[in-house]
């Protein structure tokens, strides 16, 4: 008897650390009774059926544990077992993954076995020394015109594109993952609708561009956290693919929804409110994402390009007036112009790369000055034309620009399924500037 009393104890794990669900609500759970550190995984059981889920610590406040769960908390019930995983989230990361879908936990979306020479990536955001990063001063082909010489994009710069709804922002993203050179392409769909994914994967996952890309997506529906997790697993996939000396291309659509994410967590854990609704945290880890991005010296560079959702075609909200404050440049999509059936619907005079000094010659910059002077001159001249009040002759700089018109606008004008060598985009541009001399 007091050997199987003994063999009965040998057994009993003491080490073991438990708490319990105390309150349940549609974003929030509440646990007490086990000791974990702010964005640590939890395990909860559920104590009528014992089926298993995760959360993650978003706050503890007065002895409690805060969580929002990483599936939907249908189910849960007070007294539900939780337990430390004494880990923060981490993903897998490896070669296999390439050309394949995944959710914000690196599972696969394809029904594909999950790949397996994969190795371990923690999601924590460690802090990126600014002097182990390098000066960008070379330049990534796009082949679409209007971007590669009115708006070059440097190897390791961060660039947003701010659109509303229906101004043409996939198609332009679609014709950057095919089109761009880069050894990988990482993209992130964040918060997006499920018909969507299914368009952009299907447009995007073939031929060439295939081999060299992963997407991950988490859906409209899904919880916040697994909303704000998948723009950092693709941005941590797109780190460890840099620490092999790979130039990486990470897109990001949307930042917005990242952020309205955050926002929703932020204020399920009690945090104050601030402009329309945005709590002080989504300003503090935007820029903790943006910055993993960069050029970096004895690695590869990551290349971001992120798309922001324009509410109401204002570009002066938060989430939109913060995202120019810290990129490298922006590129601006026009309602008008795609009205007008003019894609892609880049609006030069309103979009801009702080980099372009570093990435043209002097003669190039000369020519873009040139055309963006021009172009301006012919939109604050268009009511007077159209309205008969100019009359020709009266000033040569309207007069120039109503030449040139139609040249310039098809210039920035191009099919999806074109791509435009940069030299040859050049050499179009020279012409339509020395047409005019």
């Amino acid at each position: 008897m007091i050997a199987a009393y003994k063999q009965a104890v040998r057994k009993i794990t003491f080490n073991e650390d438990y708490g319990m669900l105390t309150a349940v609500s549609s974003s929030l759970l509440e646990a007490t009774g086990c000791e974990v550190r702010l964005g640590d995984i939890v395990e909860i059981e559920h104590a009528l059926n014992k089926q298993k889920s995760t959360a993650e610590v978003i706050g503890l406040k007065d002895g409690k544990i805060q969580l929002i769960a990483e599936g939907r908390s249908t189910g849960l019930c007070l007294n539900s077992r939780v337990k430390p995983l004494n880990r923060a989230s981490a993903v897998r990361v490896g070669y296999e993954m390439l050309g394949r879908v995944f959710d914000a936990n690196a599972r696969p979306l394809d029904e594909l076995p999950p790949p397996s020479n994969t190795e371990f990536c923690a999601l924590d955001n460690t802090e990126i020394n600014p002097l182990s990063r390098t000066q960008i001063d070379s330049a990534m082909q796009t082949k679409i015109k209007a971007i590669d010489t009115l708006l070059p994009l440097g190897k390791g710069q961060k660039i947003g594109i701010f659109a509303g709804s229906g101004v043409g922002k996939t198609t332009l993203l679609n014709m950057l993952v095919s089109n761009a050179e880069a050894d990988i392409v990482i993209v992130a769909l964040v918060g997006e609708r499920g018909r969507e994914v299914v368009e952009f994967v299907d447009q995007t996952l073939h031929g060439k561009a295939q081999a060299k890309t992963i997407v991950f997506a988490a859906t409209s529906d899904q919880p916040a956290t697994m909303r704000k997790k998948v723009a950092i697993t693709a941005t941590t996939t797109a780190e460890w693919f840099s620490k092999q000396g790979k130039d990486v291309l990470l897109i990001m659509d949307s930042v917005s929804r990242f952020a309205y994410a955050q926002r929703e967590i932020g204020v399920a854990a009690g945090e104050h409110i601030g402009a329309r609704g945005y709590p002080a945290s989504v300003f503090n880890e935007l820029p903790a994402l943006i910055e993993r991005a960069g050029a970096f010296k004895k690695r590869g560079c990551i290349t971001a390009i992120y798309t922001i959702l324009v509410e109401g075609d204002d570009m002066n909200e938060p989430v939109a007036d913060h995202m120019r404050s810290i990129l490298d440049g922006h590129i601006v999509l026009s309602r008008e112009l795609a009205a007008a059936g003019h894609f892609p619907s880049i609006d030069v005079l309103k979009s801009v790369s702080r980099l372009t000094t570093k990435l043209l010659d002097d003669r190039q910059v000369k020519l873009t000055q040139s055309f963006r002077k021009t172009l301006s001159v012919y939109e604050n001249a268009k009511d007077l034309v159209e309205m008969g009040a100019y009359q020709k002759g009266n000033d040569k700089s309207i007069d120039l620009a109503l030449q040139l018109k139609d040249e310039m606008l098809q210039f920035l004008q191009q099919n999806t399924s074109e791509k435009i060598d940069t030299q040859q985009a050049w050499s179009v541009l020279t012409n339509i500037l020395d047409t005019a001399k």
